[in-house]
């Protein structure tokens, strides 16, 4: 029977367990088979806790985090350290509850440790309340974790975190009290127990406060990243709008002034005159012309860019005048592009600069969904890539490194396949973008 009710606290606490990391974390697995792991766990969980009979064994307090690490590895999925915070948290709050409870009772019925033990009712119930309160907390955990990240309130935490030092000294208090011989008092423990109880709470809430707050820093990057690359695009459209006005007017003094030499006759002046004007208009308006707007505002605005920067810039493109793609999207892609890619030829020397832009259009029949194939190529200083990833070099790389950010975040939005490769000292970002708008 014992045994029987061990496994059932064992299954009641795993489900507690579950509930807490499901707060925290997203499930690798769905359905049977995450329950079928959940399962393998409770038995090697049940026999290994077996071989200890003493609850209150540095053996157990060592192995159960150790296990919960192993469950949230196998399980969910998360960054390592915040996967064994999480776990060694979760054990210290669940305890603290358990033994708060227990000296609760131990204070009520005037017992003591070994008698509470030996009175198997009394402390089965016992077990049997702590171990809801371990599932209340749980499924709290996840309900209040949810409401926050949808309203986001604020907190002010200067006085909450004041739980910290008073906690220390109460845990102070017991050791000395422990250490001393004096008698210990089940509710002087209980009032210790609660205080690390909370204090183990609020750090769990101050990390996460800390990860929303650095989710909404990257957010208002993000943004502003955004908002630049926009702000570029309509520059170089009202740049290129002004350029054209003038070469508009002055096109139509040229025609007059030709218009007169020929109506005199005076072929040999006016044939002089075509070769001065070719000789003062060397620089075209547009350095590509995709018969898109949008698309040829941000390429050749950021081809001047290079131009500037002594970088050859090539273009190969067709006609992307009909491309369902939003052109904020395209906006900020191949802004976050190209500025990556003038940005690593500027560390290079002049005579090494140069880069290579693919933009082409595939054509499907029958109304199907075509693709825009995107190709930046640029000769590079040597870059690390790592899951996709490129590590920023700049000095605060909390503010640096959206751009690619944004760029794959576009790119995910429309279920296009991109790669990002390095190799002898060439950097390459290609992609296929499906051609749909959203």
């Amino acid at each position: 029977m014992e045994y029987v009710i061990s496994v059932l606290m064992n299954g009641l606490q795993l489900l507690a367990f579950i509930w807490f990391f499901d707060a925290c974390f997203i499930r690798k697995y769905k359905g049977a088979v995450f329950y079928a792991i959940a399962f393998a766990w409770l038995v090697v969980e049940c026999v290994v806790l077996n071989l200890e009979g003493n609850v209150l064994s540095p053996f157990k307090a060592l192995l159960v985090p150790v296990l919960l690490l192993v469950l949230n590895f196998v399980l969910y999925q998360g960054r390592f350290f915040f996967r064994v915070f999480i776990s060694i948290a979760m054990y210290a709050i669940f305890s603290a509850l358990a033994y708060m409870i227990e000296f609760s009772v131990m204070s009520i019925f005037s017992l003591q440790r070994q008698e509470f033990v030996y009175n198997k009712v009394l402390y089965t119930i016992t077990a049997l309340i702590g171990t809801g309160c371990m599932l209340l907390f749980s499924k709290l955990a996840g309900r209040l974790y949810m409401q926050k990240n949808n309203h986001n309130q604020k907190r002010n935490w200067t006085l909450i975190t004041t739980i910290f030092p008073i906690a220390s000294i109460l845990i102070l208090l017991l050791l000395y009290r422990v250490i001393t011989g004096h008698e210990l008092k089940s509710l002087f423990a209980v009032l210790c127990l609660a205080m690390v109880a909370a204090a183990d709470i609020i750090v769990l809430l101050l990390i996460d406060e800390l990860k929303r707050n650095i989710r909404e820093h990257e957010m208002l990057v993000a943004i502003s990243e955004r908002e630049r690359q926009q702000k570029e695009s309509v520059v170089a459209l009202s740049a290129a709008y002004e350029a054209q006005r003038k070469l508009t007017h002055d096109f139509r003094e040229h025609l007059s002034v030709l218009s007169g030499l020929l109506q005199s006759n005076q072929i040999s002046e006016a044939s002089d005159y075509i070769s001065q004007l070719q000789e003062a208009h060397t620089e075209r308006i547009l350095l590509v012309n995709t018969h898109n707007a949008t698309i040829d505002a941000i390429l050749n605005q950021k081809g001047y860019k290079a131009q500037n920067s002594h970088i050859e810039m090539r273009f190969e493109t067709n006609d992307l005048s009909g491309i369902h793609i939003h052109p904020t999207d395209c906006t900020i892609v191949l802004g976050n592009l190209l500025d990556n890619a003038i940005e690593a030829c500027q560390k290079l020397p002049e005579n090494e600069r140069w880069i290579q832009v693919s933009i082409v259009r595939n054509f499907l029949p029958n109304n199907q969904i075509g693709s825009v194939y995107i190709s930046v190529l640029n000769p590079s200083a040597p870059v690390k890539i790592v899951n996709q990833n490129i590590a920023t070099t700049k000095p605060n790389a909390s503010f640096h490194g959206f751009g690619l950010r944004n760029v794959k975040t576009i790119l995910e939005k429309y279920g296009a396949e991109y790669d990002i490769a390095y190799e002898n000292g060439m950097f390459a970002f290609s992609l296929d973008w499906p051609d749909r708008s959203l």
